[in-house]
């Protein structure tokens, strides 16, 4: 029997995939568009639903990244939640997202922390722009 549950839900016009610590994907693969599950005893709900999530039975320890790809223009909302017997721990992310516009996000999960869920903290992939300013020559 689980004893604890990591929970990846989306509210939007977009679809996503987890990345275990392990390397392991649950969620939509982008590349193929096809619904992946490479960790044992996981589920997903699937995309076409209009209720996306995903379900981790007793998560390992780590960073899960999660990435995300627009299906529309829009707000959405991630969340991700630990689930156990006693708790519920919950962070939530929400932003705006256009079609093939791709976000990602890390969570930490550790079982031994007080708080056993980090921040769910969008990934920066912006490049920054520099602007070189010269100084005007003076006579």
């Amino acid at each position: 029997m689980f004893q604890k549950f990591f929970l990846v839900r989306i509210f939007s016009p977009a679809d996503f995939v987890i990345i275990a610590p392990d390397g392991q994907r649950l969620g939509k693969d982008f590349l193929s568009g096809q619904a992946v599950n490479e960790i044992a005893g996981a589920f997903y709900s699937g995309f076409a639903s209009g209720a996306e999530f995903a379900l981790i039975p007793d998560p390992k320890d780590g960073e899960y990244k999660v990435e995300l790809q627009g299906t529309g223009q829009g707000e959405y909302k991630l969340s991700a939640s630990l689930i156990d017997s006693e708790k519920e721990v919950s962070r939530e992310f929400s932003g705006q997202i256009a079609p093939t516009e791709q976000k990602d996000f890390n969570i930490t999960y550790s079982a031994q922390a007080e708080e056993p869920l980090g921040e769910l903290e969008p990934i920066d992939t912006t490049a920054p722009v520099v602007t070189i300013i010269q100084p005007r020559e003076t006579e």
